[in-house]
């Protein structure tokens, strides 16, 4: 069992080494104008952390706040709110993270902005993630289709842009990393699992060891006494 969950590990952790090597790639690529990438045509899945350039008009209608983001050891939320682009489309933007103390005094305005940034596509929460309250602006995750039903927006595409940078700038609000960070340690768990397998075998081993001897010993023991009760008599 044990060496099977170190192997588990090992799997996971060529995943991880896969997925993030993925990553690294799409976005060491240079920026490009967002319509000319979705020109290409290619499945949504291959423009996932592709750095792109965008410029739109915010909607102000529509803000919404991801919960419980932290920077720097400070609470504060994460803007989400859709860019509506001169092709027509929409497109939904993280536009940075903002202090809890400082949200109400946001200044923000209906005004064209140039962000740039990268793609992702709509979140996977886990089962301890809460819903999304998206009447009441509050959301836990990013998803596209939710967000474009609730706020009856037919032309939202199916990416969304975590900004890293744009213009003009606004205070209290702080952009988005430009790069990811990873922690991959499954190579570690799955030196523990097996460390913990081959320790559960020796010992398994040495218990087994102590019972045969102590076995071999009682019957050597019967055979002495057996051997003694013929000489007597």
């Amino acid at each position: 069992m044990l060496i099977s969950l170190g192997t588990w590990q090992m799997v996971r952790h060529k995943q991880k080494t896969a997925y993030v090597s993925m990553v690294e790639s799409q976005m060491n690529q240079p920026a490009v104008k967002l319509q000319t990438l979705l020109n290409e045509g290619m499945p949504i899945e291959n423009y996932k952390f592709r750095k792109v350039v965008v410029t739109g008009i915010l909607d102000l209608e529509h803000i919404n706040y991801l919960q419980a983001q932290v920077r720097d050891g400070k609470l504060g939320v994460n803007l989400i709110l859709p860019l509506n682009l001169s092709e027509g489309t929409v497109i939904l933007v993280n536009l940075g993270w903002v202090h809890k103390d400082k949200i109400n005094k946001l200044h923000l305005e209906h005004q064209q902005m140039t962000i740039e940034g990268y793609l992702k596509v709509s979140d996977k929460p886990n089962r301890f993630t809460p819903d999304n309250q998206i009447p009441n602006a509050q959301l836990y995750y990013v998803n596209l289709t939710e967000f474009a039903k609730t706020n009856h927006i037919p032309t939202l595409l199916p990416l969304y842009l975590v900004a890293t940078d744009f213009q003009p700038n606004i205070e209290d609000l702080r952009h988005n990393e430009s790069s990811m960070q990873f922690q991959n340690v499954h190579f570690t768990y799955a030196l523990t699992w097996y460390a913990m397998g081959i320790a559960w075998i020796v010992l398994v081993w040495l218990y087994q060891r102590r019972k045969y001897l102590k076995q071999v010993n009682s019957l050597q023991l019967n055979e002495l006494t057996l051997d003694e009760n013929i000489v007597s008599k």
